[in-house]
C-alpha cells in the first residue's frame, strides 16, 4: 500500500495541502518480529502506525514484572502509548511478529496537530479510540470471569490466539498460562461437542 493511499483510506486523512507535507517525511518500515520499537520512559522517535502484524504494548508492575496492556494488530493501529505527543512513553511496544508500519517521525506529528485542523480531528479521533478500548478492556479485565476475558478476547482479537505465544495473551487477560491452556482446551472440547456428526457415525436406530 502507497503512503498516501494508507494516509486517505485507513486513517481517513484527506486534507491535501497535509498530505503534501507529511507524505514525503513518512517511511513504511518491516519490523523484525521481538524489536522494540518505543522504549517505557523515553520520547518515541517515530509515531507508528500498523500495516499489517501485530505488536504489543507492556510495562512493568510494582513487583517488575513485564504486563502486557495492549495489541496493535489492525490496520491503523498506533503505537502511541501517551495522551501527548511529547511526553514519554508509559509503555514499551515490541513487535510479537515480523510486522509493517507506517511511520513518521513524532516531532513533525506534533508540529503538524499544532497548525492543522484536519491533523487535530485525526490525533482526537485516535485518543478516542484509545480511551474507548481502555474502558472496555478494563471493565471486562475487572469485572468478568475468566472465561468471561477469554471469550472477549476470541471477539475482540480474531486469529490472534493462532498467532502469538500465549504467555502475552494470558499476561493482557491477568490469568496465568495454565488457566488460558484450560480454557482453550474447553473451548476446542466444546467446538469438537458442537460438530454435527459425520455420515455414517450415527447411533444405531433401534
Amino acid at each position: 500500500m502507497e503512503i498516501r493511499d494508507f494516509y486517505k483510506n485507513v486513517l481517513q486523512l484527506e486534507d491535501e495541502a497535509l498530505l503534501a507535507e507529511i507524505v514525503p517525511v513518512t517511511e513504511i518500515q518491516w519490523v523484525a518480529k521481538r524489536r522494540c520499537l518505543t522504549r517505557e520512559g523515553e520520547v518515541p522517535e517515530y509515531i507508528s502506525f500498523v500495516i499489517s502484524g501485530c505488536l504489543c504494548g507492556f510495562s512493568q508492575n510494582s513487583k517488575g514484572e513485564e504486563v502486557v496492556t495492549c495489541f496493535c494488530c489492525r490496520p491503523g493501529d498506533t503505537t502511541m502509548t501517551a495522551f501527548s505527543l511529547t511526553e514519554p512513553a508509559v509503555a514499551s511496544i515490541v513487535a510479537l511478529t515480523d510486522s509493517v508500519v507506517l511511520s513518521i517521525p513524532t516531532a513533525v506529528a506534533a508540529n503538524v496537530v499544532q497548525r492543522s485542523f484536519a491533523s487535530l480531528q485525526l490525533y482526537n479521533r485516535l485518543l478516542e479510540q484509545s480511551l474507548r478500548k481502555i474502558v472496555t478492556m478494563q471493565m471486562v479485565i475487572y469485572r468478568g470471569s475468566a472465561m468471561e476475558r477469554f471469550q472477549w478476547f476470541l471477539k475482540e482479537y480474531p486469529g490472534l490466539i493462532e498467532t502469538i505465544n500465549n504467555k502475552y495473551i494470558a499476561s493482557f487477560l491477568q490469568m496465568t498460562n495454565v488457566t488460558l491452556s484450560r480454557l482453550r482446551r474447553m473451548q476446542r472440547e466444546q467446538q469438537a461437542a458442537d460438530q454435527p456428526a459425520e455420515e455414517g457415525d450415527a447411533p444405531p436406530q433401534d
